[in-house]
């Protein structure tokens, strides 16, 4: 193998390695957003007084925290942590994080350094 060949694997790994980084970034932010509109409803269902149900959605975005204690739910928030999206949240993750493992232990591997070291 020559060095243009080994150079071009190297950079390959690296350019997927940081694609990886920002792919996983993505999902722990969803997941951030998810376990904030699982907090806010659990904190509504222990004062469901102050819970205000909107079924289709129209003048609200997000979890709002209203006047006082009110927290208004959308059916968008019970999609976004159903059984299915909470499954596919974390296969995705695990499958991504593993991705970034086997990049950064090739890169190690094949002399590039670590990639998670300030150095590498």
């Amino acid at each position: 193998m020559t060095q243009e060949d080994q150079d071009a694997i190297v950079g390959k790994a690296r350019r997927e390695y940081r694609e990886k980084k920002k792919e996983l970034a993505a999902i722990v932010a969803r997941g951030d957003q998810m376990a904030t509109i699982a907090n806010n409803l659990a904190r509504g269902l222990a004062a469901p007084e102050h819970v205000v149900l909107v079924k289709d959605g129209e003048g609200v975005s997000g979890v709002n925290i209203g006047r006082g204690n009110a927290v208004i739910f959308t059916e968008p928030h019970f999609r976004q942590i159903s059984l299915a999206e909470v499954e596919k949240h974390i296969q995705e993750y695990k499958a991504v994080k593993g991705r970034v493992a086997a990049l950064r232990q090739q890169l190690i591997n094949i002399g590039d350094g670590d990639p998670e070291s300030s150095t590498g």
